[in-house]
Formats: C-alpha cells, sequence, structure tokens
C-alpha cells in the first residue's frame, strides 16, 4: 500500500544531474576570465602570416590552440588529449612552415611543484595538427622519465633542431631523425648548473648560442658553438656573475653576428656584442621588477625591424625605446591582463618604433597579446584566456553535500577558486598560491593559501577575510578536514574549532594534539609538517609528518596513531618504528602522501607511500593496527597498477570501493570480493589528479587536477552491493541502493534525505516492512531524475512505502 495524496514535480539542474550515463565526464570549472588566472603556461607560439593561429603549451594539461585570437573570446581546444600515456605538459613549440601549421613538434615536461617532479616523454610529432601523435628524437627508459625543458628550430632551416634538459643538450639536422648528444663545457664545480634558453645565430649557418642559469651562485655562462655543435666556447662577458644569462637575437641581416644579453640576479642590465666585443651595461638604471629573481624567469626579445626596441620580461614586462639605455613597464604583477612569472615570451610582429608590435606572453595566468603602444588603450596587454584555455593546477577541493552545487579549491599560482551554479569567486589577490579548499555551508568556504593562512570566503555577497591560527610557525600546504561539526587544520599540531562557533567568530581554534616538538637549535622545529591527517567515523586516526630530516642523524618522520581523536584527553601513539616492512621505511626514504580508512574494518587504513627522490615512484598499501599487541602489517596493494605516481586515496562510502588519484587519472579498487583488479575511470583528460571528492546527494563525483581544472561525473554504479537493514533505524543522509537492499520483516527504515536507485537495482521489502520516505520527489535516479519508487519495489503481504510529505 502506498500512502500518497498527490504527485508534485520539483527538480532542478545543479552540476551533473543531466548526465544521461556513466562516467560522462564534463568540465566544471574555474570558467571565469575576468583576469589571468587560468593556469601556468610554459611556451607559446603564432603564426607570423597570420596571428589568429596561435599554440599555447601549458605546464601540466598538453598543448592548446587557437584560430581565432584575435577575438574579443578566443575559443580554444587542447590537441593533445590524444597523447600516448598521458597529457604531458608543453615545454616547447615548433610549427614547420609551408604545413598549414599541421606540422607540429613539442617537447614535453610535465612541471608539477612538490606534488610530483618534472616528468615528459621527450619530443612528439604530429603532421595533421594534433590528430595524432608519434614520439621522436631522445628518449628514457620509460614513457615518462625523460622531460625536457625546451625544443628550439633555426627559423631558416626548421630541420635543424636543439632540445635540452637541465645538463643535456641535443641536436638534429634532419627534424630528430638523426640527433646528437653534447655535453656543454658548465663549471666543473657547478653540478646545479642548468641550460635556460638556445638561439641559432641569424644568417650564420652552423652558430648557436645557449645560456644557463646557478641558483644562488652568479656563476650563469653564455656559450657558443660554430660548427653545428660540435665544440663550444665559453664567451660570458668578465665583468658578467649573475644567476641566470638570457640572450636577445636580431633576426634582420644589417645586424649579423651581432646581439644583445640580458644578464643580473634581481637588478637586470643590458649589454650589446658588435660582433667583436661586449659593450658595458646599456642600462644606467637596473630593470627590477616586482619579487622577481632572474633564476626562476628572464626572456629577452628584440624588434628586428627598429633595434633599438626590445623588451623584457620577469614577473613583469618593460620596453626599451632607445636600445636599452632605459625601460618603462608595460605589464604589472598579477594585472587585470597580464600575471607574474612570464615563462616565455615570444615576438611575431615587428614594426617601426613598436608602435604596432605583437608580443605574446605565456605566464602563470594563461596567455597574454600586446595592444598598441599608441595611447589608444588604458591597458598594454589583453587577455588571449578566452574560452576553453582551461588549464588550473589544483592541489585540493571540497564539496558541499547538497543538492547545491558548491565547489571549494586552491589552485598553485592562481589562488582560491569558490564555484556555485552560476556564481564564481577567486582570491588571487590575497591568496597567491592556493592549496586546500573546505566548504562550510551554502554560503562560506575557506581556502588555505601562500603566504601560510587561509581565507574565509562568503560566495554570495562576496566578502571574506584571513583567518588567523593561533599556531607560532609557518608552513603552507597544511592539510584541512571537515568531521562531525568541526574544521581540523593541522600543522605541527592539529587544531579544531565548532563550525557553527568559527562561522559566527572566525576563532575559537583549540589545540588538541600537544604532540612534542622534536627540535634543533640550527634548524628549529624538525617534525614541524604534518601533512596527512585521517579520521575513521569511530574517531581513530593516524596522523603522518611528512618528509625525512636530511639534516639529522638518522632520516625519519612521524606516524601517530590516536584511538578516540574526538575524546577529551586523546593519546597518540608513535607507531613509526612499526608503520614499515623489509621494502619499505616511512619516512626515511618514503613519505605518507595520503591516508583513507577503511570504514568497515576496525583499525584498517590504506595510505600511499612516495619516495621522497621520485615521487612517481610511490605504492598504495593497507594498513592494520593492532593496539593490544602494538604490531601492524603493511601490504601493498598496487596489483596490476604501473607506477606512474600516486596522489591521494578517497572511498565511495556507499559501495566501499578505493579511488585513487594519480599522475594519469583515476583508479578505482572494490574493496568486498575477491577482485583485485584496479580498472580506470579516466573518461576525462588524462592528466594529474591531485584530489577526489563526492557528493551524496546529488551522486556526483569530483575530480581536482593538477593542470585541467575541476571536472564530475556521477559516482560509478557497481549494481552488485547486498545491504540488509535488520533492524529499525533512521538515515539522515542520502541512501543509495546499487544493487540489492532488503528490508528485514516488521522493520521500519526511515530516509529523511534522498533516496538513489540505480539501474536494474531493488529494494525487497519483507513480510510488514516498512519503507519510510520524506518525500516521493526525492527519489531518483544515478543521474538525478526522478523515478517510479514501485518500478523497483517489490513487497511481499503488510509491507508499505510510506510518504512523510505529500510533494
Amino acid at each position: 500500500m502506498v500512502l500518497i495524496v498527490r504527485w508534485l514535480f520539483v527538480f532542478s539542474v545543479f552540476g551533473l544531474m543531466a548526465q544521461t550515463g556513466n562516467n560522462n565526464w564534463k568540465y566544471v570549472g574555474p570558467k571565469s576570465n575576468i583576469y589571468q588566472y587560468k593556469g601556468l603556461f610554459t611556451s607559446v607560439w603564432a603564426d607570423e602570416e597570420n596571428l589568429n593561429n596561435v599554440l599555447a603549451g601549458s605546464s601540466c594539461g598538453g598543448l592548446f590552440a587557437t584560430y581565432n585570437a584575435l577575438n574579443d573570446q578566443p575559443i580554444w581546444e587542447n590537441i593533445t588529449d590524444n597523447l600516448p600515456y598521458m597529457n604531458f605538459g608543453i615545454s616547447g613549440i615548433v610549427v614547420k612552415k609551408n604545413t598549414n601549421n599541421k606540422t607540429i613538434y613539442i617537447s614535453t615536461n610535465t612541471g608539477g611543484g612538490i606534488l610530483t617532479q618534472g616528468f615528459g616523454n621527450g619530443i612528439f610529432y604530429t603532421i595533421d595538427g594534433g590528430l595524432h601523435w608519434q614520439q621522436i628524437g631522445p628518449k628514457g627508459k620509460t614513457d615518462s622519465d625523460f622531460p625536457l625543458c625546451k625544443i628550439i628550430a633555426n627559423p631558416e632551416n626548421q630541420d635543424q633542431m636543439v632540445a635540452f634538459n637541465q645538463r643535456d643538450f641535443f641536436i638534429t639536422e634532419d627534424a630528430w631523425k638523426t640527433f646528437v648528444t653534447i655535453k656543454l663545457p658548465f663549471h666543473k664545480d657547478e653540478e646545479k648548473e642548468e641550460i635556460t634558453d638556445a638561439e641559432y645565430a641569424p644568417f650564420e649557418d652552423g652558430k648557436i648560442y645557449v645560456t644557463t642559469k646557478v641558483y644562488s651562485k652568479n656563476k650563469a655562462q653564455l656559450f657558443v658553438s660554430n660548427d653545428h655543435g660540435n665544440n663550444w666556447k665559453d664567451i660570458t662577458p668578465s665583468d658578467v656573475a649573475c644567476e641566470r644569462i638570457a640572450i636577445g637575437t636580431i633576426r634582420n641581416p644589417k645586424f649579423k653576428g651581432k646581439f644583445y644579453i640580458t644578464s643580473g640576479n634581481k637588478d637586470i642590465v643590458i649589454k650589446y656584442y658588435n660582433g667583436l666585443v661586449f659593450s658595458p651595461p646599456l642600462n644606467t638604471i637596473p630593470v627590477r621588477h616586482l619579487g622577481a629573481s632572474s633564476f626562476w624567469c628572464l626572456q629577452l626579445k628584440v624588434n628586428s625591424v627598429d633595434t633599438s626596441v626590445m623588451y623584457l620580461s620577469l614577473t613583469e614586462t618593460s620596453v626599451s625605446n632607445d636600445g636599452g639605455k632605459s625601460f618603462r613597464k608595460i605589464g604589472f604583477y598579477n594585472g587585470a591582463n597580464t600575471h607574474a612569472d612570464i615563462r616565455d615570451m615570444i615576438l611575431p610582429k615587428c614594426t617601426i618604433t613598436g608602435k604596432y608590435d605583437r608580443l605574446i606572453l605565456a605566464n602563470d595566468g594563461g596567455i597574454s597579446v600586446s595592444n598598441n603602444f599608441d595611447g589608444a588603450s588604458n591597458l598594454a596587454f589583453r587577455s588571449l584566456n578566452g574560452i576553453g584555455l582551461s588549464a588550473n593546477q589544483f592541489w585540493g577541493i571540497d564539496v558541499l553535500q547538497s543538492d547545491s552545487l558548491y565547489i571549494a579549491g586552491g589552485t598553485q599560482d592562481n589562488g582560491g577558486f569558490f564555484i556555485k551554479e552560476h556564481k564564481e569567486g577567486n582570491n588571487l589577490f590575497v591568496c597567491g598560491d592556493g592549496y586546500y579548499g573546505l566548504v562550510l555551508n551554502d554560503s562560506i568556504a575557506l581556502v588555505l593559501g601562500n603566504p601560510p593562512n587561509f581565507l574565509s570566503y562568503n560566495i554570495n555577497n562576496g566578502s571574506g577575510g584571513y583567518i588567523t591560527i593561533p599556531d607560532p610557525n609557518c608552513e603552507a600546504r597544511r592539510p584541512l578536514l571537515l568531521k562531525d561539526s568541526f574544521i581540523y587544520i593541522g600543522y605541527h599540531d592539529l587544531w579544531r574549532v565548532k563550525t557553527k562557533e568559527f562561522v559566527r567568530t572566525n576563532s575559537g581554534f583549540k589545540n588538541i594534539s600537544n604532540l612534542p616538538k622534536k627540535t634543533d637549535s640550527i634548524y628549529g622545529i624538525q617534525n614541524r609538517e604534518l601533512k596527512v591527517v585521517c579520521i575513521s567515523k569511530s574517531n581513530k586516526a593516524l596522523l603522518a609528518y611528512t618528509n625525512p630530516n636530511w639534516n639529522t642523524e638518522k632520516n625519519e618522520g612521524k606516524l601517530y596513531y590516536c584511538n578516540n581523536l574526538l575524546g577529551k584527553n586523546p593519546e597518540y601513539i608513535d607507531i613509526s618504528p612499526i608503520a614499515g616492512n623489509k621494502y619499505v621505511s616511512l619516512c626515511r626514504w618514503w613519505q605518507v602522501e595520503s591516508i583513507i580508512a577503511d570504514e568497515q574494518s576496525e583499525n584498517t587504513f590504506y595510505m600511499v607511500y612516495k619516495d621522497v627522490n621520485n615521487s612517481e615512484n610511490s605504492d598504495v598499501y593497507k594498513f592494520i593496527y593492532y593496539p593490544d599487541s602494538n604490531k601492524a602489517e603493511l601490504t601493498m596493494i598496487n596489483y596490476n597498477l604501473k607506477r606512474i605516481g600516486f596522489n591521494k586515496l578517497k572511498v565511495d562510502k556507499q559501495t566501499n570501493t578505493l579511488y585513487l588519484a594519480s599522475n594519469d587519472g583515476i583508479y578505482y579498487l572494490k574493496l568486498n570480493g575477491e577482485d583485485t583488479t584496479w580498472k580506470s575511470l579516466n573518461f576525462f583528460p588524462k592528466v594529474i589528479v591531485s584530489d577526489i571528492v563526492f557528493n551524496y546527494y546529488t551522486n556526483s563525483i569530483y575530480v581536482a587536477t593538477f593542470g585541467r581544472g575541476i571536472w564530475g561525473s556521477q559516482i560509478l554504479s557497481m549494481n552488485s552491493i547486498i545491504h540488509r537493514i535488520s533492524r529499525s533505524k533512521i538515515e539522515v543522509e542520502p541512501v543509495k541502493v546499487d544493487g540489492i537492499t532488503t528490508i528485514a520483516g516488521h522493520k521500519k527504515y526511515q530516509i529523511n534525505s534522498k533516496l538513489i536507485i540505480t539501474k536494474n537495482s531493488k529494494i525487497e521489502l519483507k513480510r510488514k516492512a516498512k519503507l519510510i520516505l520524506k518525500e516521493k520527489n526525492k527519489v531518483v535516479d544515478e543521474n538525478n531524475n526522478p523515478i517510479n519508487l514501485e518500478d523497483h519495489v517489490t513487497l511481499q503481504k503488510g509491507a508499505q512505502i510510506v510518504y512523510l510529505s505529500d510533494k
């Protein structure tokens, strides 16, 4: 018997509800283009014959192309999503002339900050504009261990190219059919010197220039080869001592054999080489940019039509109209249409006086192009980010458990993003780098930022402010957790506050760990960074400290177990000595990257260990702690996984499925049953995935990618979960039937939230059992579409379905 008066169809489309099939991934955001915060770009190319055609190489999300760059809103598409293995970062771009821009060579280098060390697969090329790609030229032992910093072609003969990593230099004369490896004459006592750039000398066959950088040491060099790279000479000016040198060749036959160099650390000067000697510094007032150091970014381009015009970029962009004697800023640190840290700079159009020059920047916020420098525009640059250029590098995200979509997350170099159905906020200008996000309610969220602090943001009115943690120590990238109406913020200690109190006062943190600090008179706190905190539903917890302490006698971190973290006097047991096995030594050469609790097995956890010397070398382990005997069991569960770098674990509590965020997408493993096969869930671009969250109200899974923003889909349906309700109970959270759920005879099963029933799933009500639901319109399928409950229910004699509301 079904007690219902009338049917009222109420349905709103939020986020991913309108999807029609499993794993139909859709881009969620961020989508705003007001400012330059679309992600870090390391290379750019433009068609000198048609400036509508622009290619942009991102640090972690592949190669993007637009064919209407001169439009107010350029439309971009990614043309490397079908690269073999995964979509790498693109460090250099070469487009062959007279091929209709179809023949493209790219150097690959995925730069993941501390999330992962750089990786790549050498050089790829396409002859059909990106439909198909093939690896060519130098490569490593695997398909991910050979990152390259740049690829450069000789404009006068594009079969001649060079590519390089930090120390090795590769030269080809036949477009990488064959190549040679060159060892440059670095300083013999400097092992960390790195190649930064190379230029083919215009109109001088066989002449190549190479520049280098050395961190914190004034030993940068300038090399030249006159014979196609067979022999090299150090031609660094004797009065130049700096961290980095950049060269600006002049593509004008009048200046054959002549060029400019720029050098310095924070104060940058320009010199001119006349074919015989270097001049003294041309600019009496050095160029200085906000927060800039030449080691990280230094670019120089010279107008080939009017050599008195040149452009210099570090964190900002300056122009000289008098041959380098003086400079004025035209692009500013995090301006409306530029972004700090210029990673690449090209000058595809040169004009007399530079009035109508076109300068294109690849920066930490996207792509910028210069306007006419004639006073017609108030802004020297405009954004080329347009539509589709989405390459944000997210560290971590959180989602509101509600029918209303609200996501908060932090991104490398681009602050924190707050995304709702039709609203989007960003705190780039007060946050810098963003890391973890935490959603408190349907209005307020937090993002942990850099410098070490976190920001409270109200997306409904755009207000926000910094929140102070009562901890005297500073470290970015601290974890945030939300559980049982408390917020946890970890550094060395673990702090908590009631959510309601925090929302009202922005204060109230209390230290609930008070763990001993391992100190050193020289280096301070050694066990300082609380990397991972995992709390089970029964409040059992593991706390892991990151990174071996290289300056201590023994390189070790810490792993603590707490039996009741939310108790009045929680006790912490140092289980570091028993947390390894004969293959792995915890926090000695390996660190704990992620921990998640198995809620169906007491004191059972799953964790990712990561090699601190090679972040791709990581494993997944099952960890069981036995408190009575103070023993632990560590079992590797990689099974069929390829070791490509693992980042974060999450468990779908409704199906007890373990999800793994990796460097090439998502994998999942069913924890119930005997099947030990990890399966791929990669239906979105195969890039680094840094975090996974579930919204059980809409049956949605969201992933934070480190290079392509946030994507979402429906949670994977297993259709095999056998669940028996053997006693009367009330559920306050959404319930998902993904197989067969049986309600025992005479028992009442009340669901005060949403009931989700996947395709072919059933609910069985035994004799006189009762299923009590809050509202009829809260019965939906896995796509969040309303369904007829009776189609999925079998009732024995006397069983009932009761609705508490007639909606």
